[in-house]
């Protein structure tokens, strides 16, 4: 099967768990959640948010990327044996020291956040993390040896055990007590919402890392000293890539809160339904997630084939085609996406074509960022990250007092672009690459052109939904019809077996 064959599949069955989770969240869980959380109290979505925007920094710092080391030296055959338990012994001591400081620091860090009363909060996810960042490894090692199917069988798992459990103490808990079974009384209350919806993840974390002990017993116990220090020069960096991306993705969360011209509350509200809005853009990300699920252990495994550049070149071109095309897909069928989250939450609808490229382009720098990894040069990769990052902070205060979300919503997307950017012409001349960008600025460009086609139409005919809905099904056959007369050759190549 040819490389590129074999890479699609992987981003298949990974993308099962990705998708099927994301799905059950978004169809399910986002529609849920936002109709909970509406009127006043679109507030306790945006502390939601900003919560797990805080989990996501939590995990960078614990897991120290060492899941991207373990990819780098335990697909190297000298390290095969030793790489898992080098990385897994240390990882462990220093999770429970990280999870016991920050349930000690809750109360400081949860004012930081939104407001001190939230400290039960930030304990959660301390150890929701903690757990988190010791299924990492095992998970990582799942894809480095090809075995995606248990993978997703776990992620899997998760994922119903998560809705399960919301969804028995947020709908069938209250209707027991309301039947007269006053035994649910003790394990609900009506005003301890977002508690639950966080216990629920954290036991489902728990059940998760229970699965992957396996991984950890049958490992051998042999630390190399000398590859622990390899593989820390090596993640060091990419602790800041990922911070830096945390920042990148997530600080508009924090930072609306903070410059929007309103109260507290307002400035809550707004940030949850700029949150519920971001939720539909994400949708992108179900696919970008999966491709990195699936690439980055691709990537390193035939590094050091002699046509390697040749096929990070054909991978890059076929990502920006199907993204290109989800991208399409997703802003000519909005109003029927928008249904995903409340009435209330559409206000901030205008943000999620902006978003969606800026998603884009962030898979697309998952392509370009191989360079840096295969060639050890990882500090490029921090000096990229944390340039956005300072790009990110330095627009959101200038754009957000003026524009609002919007402001927001185009500070991601300058971020984004800078990545793409800087990684480019680092890697020109250090691992350069020969991209087709002029096809793959096509694929983009004619979508954007279709989207805005789509807008200009519709309000110049004042056309209701089903006339808009028809055009643009038309729109988005017309477009799969001209990429697949232009690049049948390419299309193909990257079918055809090597």
């Amino acid at each position: 099967m040819s490389l590129l064959k074999s890479l699609a599949g992987e981003t298949a069955i990974y993308g099962i768990s990705n998708i099927l989770g994301r799905m059950v969240h978004y169809i399910l869980l986002t529609p849920y959640f936002t109709r909970i959380f509406d009127g006043a109290d679109t507030d306790q979505y945006g502390i939601h948010t900003i919560m797990y925007g805080f989990s996501a920094i939590l995990l960078v710092i614990f897991t120290f990327r060492l899941e991207t080391a373990f990819f780098r030296f335990g697909s190297q055959t000298k390290y095969k044996g030793k790489a898992f338990g080098t990385a897994a012994l240390p990882l462990v001591l220093f999770t429970a020291i990280m999870v016991l400081v920050v349930f000690l620091l809750a109360t400081p860090i949860a004012g930081f956040l939104t407001q001190t009363a939230d400290a039960r909060y930030v304990q959660y996810f301390a150890l929701i993390i903690g757990l988190d960042t010791l299924s990492a490894l095992p998970f990582a090692k799942l894809r480095l040896e090809n075995k995606a199917w248990w993978f997703v069988t776990i992620k899997i798992v998760n994922m119903i055990i998560t809705v399960a459990l919301t969804l028995l103490w947020l709908e069938a808990a209250p209707k027991m007590i309301e039947a007269g079974h006053s035994a649910f009384e003790a394990i609900y209350q009506s005003d301890k919402i977002l508690d639950y919806i966080f216990l629920a993840n954290l036991i489902a974390s728990a059940i998760t890392l229970i699965m992957l002990l396996p991984q950890y017993l049958r490992m051998k116990w042999d630390f190399d000293f000398e590859l622990w220090k390899q593989m820390l020069v090596y993640a060091a960096p990419l602790v800041l890539v990922g911070l830096a991306g945390v920042i990148n993705q997530l600080s508009d969360r924090y930072l609306l809160k903070e410059l929007l011209p309103g109260t507290y509350e307002e400035n809550m509200q707004a940030t949850g339904i700029y949150a519920g809005c971001i939720k539909i853009a994400v949708l992108m990300s179900l696919f970008t997630t999966a491709f990195n699920y699936a690439a980055e252990p691709f990537f390193f495994k035939h590094a050091d084939r002699k046509d390697a550049k040749k096929i990070y070149s054909q991978v890059a071109q076929a990502f920006i085609l199907v993204a290109s095309f989800a991208f399409l897909g997703i802003c000519l069928y909005l109003d029927l996406l928008k249904y995903l989250v409340d009435e209330d939450y559409w206000s901030s609808l205008k943000i999620v074509p902006v978003v969606l490229v800026a998603y884009l382009l962030l898979g697309l720098y998952y392509n370009i960022s191989v360079w840096y990894k295969v060639t050890n040069n990882t500090n490029y990769g921090a000096i990229i990250a944390i340039t956005a990052s300072i790009l990110t902070i330095g627009l959101n205060f200038l754009l957000i007092p003026r524009i609002g979300v919007m402001g927001a919503a185009y500070t991601l997307l300058c971020a984004y672009f800078s990545m793409v950017l800087l990684g480019t012409i680092f890697g020109l001349k250090h691992y350069p690459i020969p991209y087709d960008w002029l096809a793959m600025m096509k694929y983009l460009g004619l979508a954007i052109v279709f989207v805005l086609l789509s807008n200009w139409v519709a309000d110049f005919f004042e056309w209701s939904l089903l006339p808009k809905l028809i055009f643009n099904t038309i729109l988005l056959i017309s477009y799969a019809a001209i990429l697949f007369k232009t690049e049948r050759k390419f299309l193909a190549n990257i079918i055809k077996e090597t």
